[in-house]
């Protein structure tokens, strides 16, 4: 089991507001359009499996990209 504790994600919008806040207790997540996401994007320009998000043995975050053009960023 992972020391990791949770992390949290922001959703922005087209203007870097925030539109949602999740925190996240597992070791990892996916975000997407698809229903069988833990983070459903209601947004067309979202593909269906966008990205997945989490933490490796060593405890450091890390994302990959399920689409081939995420834009995402993670903010320490």
């Amino acid at each position: 089991m992972s020391t990791h504790g949770a992390f949290w994600v922001e959703l922005l919008d087209r203007h870097n507001a925030v539109v949602s806040r999740q925190r996240v207790t597992a070791e990892s997540m996916t975000i997407g359009r698809a229903y069988d996401n833990d983070l459903i994007v209601d947004d067309p320009f979202v593909a269906p499996l966008h990205l997945k998000i989490g933490y490796d043995h060593e405890n450091v975050l890390w994302i990959e990209d399920l689409a081939g053009s995420s834009e995402a960023q993670v903010a320490e």
